[in-house]
């Protein structure tokens, strides 16, 4: 149950060494004009400026141990107040926009996400934005991190909002999320922009980085620990997740 004069959107943004990462601070500045929004940073132990700049901002901060993406956006949703929680890419930013059309259709609404755009033009980059706004996310419901995913605070319990609502696995969390959320309600896909960086690509080539994204789909559905597929998708970037050399499992 929302209390009483609590804000009407809460947003979670997890965190782990973002002052390289020139998608956060604008977020942060655009993020704290809204009016009745309240701004969540779960952040890993960050060594850099990450905490300060949100608390400049005024946003909340809550210092996590949990290694992976999930466990982070989920102490995040335990402490929300809003009546609708959006969970924020640290690598995108949004059109501010979405909280009015959010309100406007509240009643209509039980979980969705932004439309995808990567913020830099390719026809690679088009195709893979409009796959995932129209056949993974329309047809098939399924919607990753970067399409900042909301949902309606009331369409769970509270105990499930405090148990952790996000499977802490350390990736394809948002996939998990996404089937537990298509059993609340019929997607919503709002014309608001989430423009994502499309780093991995630019790092390790568009060819090499696709034909890696399906593989570890592959492995993701063929069952293969998360752990071990983090890995592989984190290598060389630790962009979610850092692993020590000498631990092998993931810190949660």
């Amino acid at each position: 149950m929302i209390e009483k004069g609590s804000p009407f959107i809460s947003v979670i943004i997890p965190t782990f060494n973002e002052e390289s990462n020139p998608y956060y601070l604008k977020s942060l500045k655009s993020l704290s004009e809204i009016s009745d929004l309240e701004l969540i940073i779960v952040d890993r132990s960050s060594q850099d400026k990450t905490q300060a700049w949100a608390r400049e901002f005024s946003a909340l901060v809550l210092m996590s141990t949990q290694n992976s993406r999930a466990g982070r956006l989920n102490e995040g949703i335990s402490a929300a107040k809003g009546k609708v929680i959006l969970l924020h890419h640290p690598r995108s930013i949004i059109e501010i926009n979405f909280v009015d059309l959010i309100k406007k259709n509240y009643k209509n609404l039980s979980w969705g996400g932004l439309t995808h755009v990567f913020d830099h033009s390719h026809y690679f980059y088009k195709f893979t934005s409009w796959y995932s706004n129209t056949i993974r996310g329309k047809f098939n419901q399924i919607l990753y991190l970067d399409h900042c995913i909301f949902f309606r605070a009331d369409i769970f319990t509270k105990e499930e909002l405090d148990q952790g609502l996000v499977p802490v696995v350390d990736i394809f969390e948002d996939t998990l999320l996404s089937y537990r959320l298509q059993n609340k309600g019929d997607i919503t896909i709002l014309p608001s922009r989430s423009w994502t960086s499309p780093i991995r690509f630019q790092n390790n080539g568009i060819l090499r980085q696709a034909l890696l994204n399906q593989s570890l789909k592959l492995a993701f559905y063929v069952n293969v620990s998360p752990c071990v597929i983090n890995r592989i998708y984190e290598k060389n970037l630790s962009l979610n997740s850092h692993y020590s050399i000498k631990n092998t499992d993931s810190v949660s």
